[in-house]
């Protein structure tokens, strides 16, 4: 029942979502970062970058189907992908705290809904009508 999403962080601050399987936003939605929050975005991506990944995709194989994340991250027009299971113990810890950063600067409980929601919903089959989040207006161009 783990939430599936894409998130994107432009430079400028600029958000967009799209939601996939058991969030409670499906579908695309947008916003834009705080001042703060993008500063605070910047500096874990840093971080991460001074860190190294295993060279090859990390899973730790001890549970099957585990939440699996994506990061991607850009520097001077160059693309990094790191691809790991969320139980991979080879993760250095600053690229888990950019995972957590990201969810936390674009307010992500507000598209997936939080994880009580997602479990009374899709778990538990409650009605939903009431927990679904309501995507932000995107700003005009």
């Amino acid at each position: 029942m783990c939430p599936s999403y894409t998130v994107e962080v432009d430079i400028y601050g600029g958000m967009s979502y799209l939601g996939g399987d058991n969030v409670m936003t499906h579908g695309p939605a947008s916003g834009s970062l705080s001042a703060d929050a993008l500063r605070s975005l910047r500096d874990a991506v840093l971080r991460a970058r001074e860190t190294r990944m295993p060279p090859e995709e990390c899973a730790c194989g001890c549970v099957s189907d585990p939440p699996y994340v994506e990061l991607t991250t850009w520097e001077k027009q160059v693309p990094r992908t790191v691809s790991y299971d969320e139980g991979c113990e080879r993760v250095p810890p600053a690229i888990r705290a950019l995972e957590l950063e990201i969810d936390r600067a674009v307010g992500i409980e507000r598209w997936i809904g939080t994880p009580e929601a997602r479990r009374a919903c899709f778990e538990e089959k409650r009605d939903c009508d009431a927990l679904v989040g309501i995507p932000e207006p995107s700003p005009e161009p």
